[in-house]
């Protein structure tokens, strides 16, 4: 998991409404983005997505950005299943659709626990440690942190 950690990422997603997203838009002009990897069938994935809209709705103001990368989205099944559960949640961050390729990625260099969530300057390099599991405090503390930085 550590060894994701210094890496810059860098992909081309769809998002939830179908439209092509570069993370070069998405990270850039923000100071430091919570990139929060979950999957369809995850509950507390799911319990935790208000709390994770709620964060993008304090910090986003402050320059942080919040993203919602769901691992199993490129199964239309999947996918149809994460538009419910994130509309459900409130949602209004970016949601985007993994790819199979870029889920292994993933999957290789964090582990398959989910949720785990992960920080990433504006450059799209990850910094400081992957969360594994919800913790929203955790993520609050640590966009405090790179947002004082």
């Amino acid at each position: 998991g550590e060894d994701a950690v210094g890496t810059t990422l860098s992909f081309e997603l769809n998002d939830f409404s179908g439209k092509s997203v570069r993370s070069e838009d998405l990270f850039a002009g923000r100071k430091v983005t919570l990139v929060n990897l979950w999957a369809s069938w995850c509950g507390p994935c799911a319990v935790e997505m208000p709390e994770l809209e709620a964060i993008w709705q304090e910090y986003g103001a402050k320059g942080a950005g919040v993203i919602g990368i769901c691992l199993d989205g490129y199964k239309e099944k999947s996918l149809s299943d994460a538009k419910e559960v994130a509309s459900e949640g409130g949602v209004t961050y970016p949601m985007l659709a993994c790819t199979k390729d870029l889920e292994a990625a993933f999957l290789e260099s964090m582990g398959d626990t989910v949720p785990t969530s992960f920080f990433v300057n504006g450059e799209g390099v990850i910094i400081g440690e992957l969360i594994i599991g919800v913790d929203p405090d955790a993520y609050r503390a640590g966009l405090d942190k790179y947002l004082a930085e």
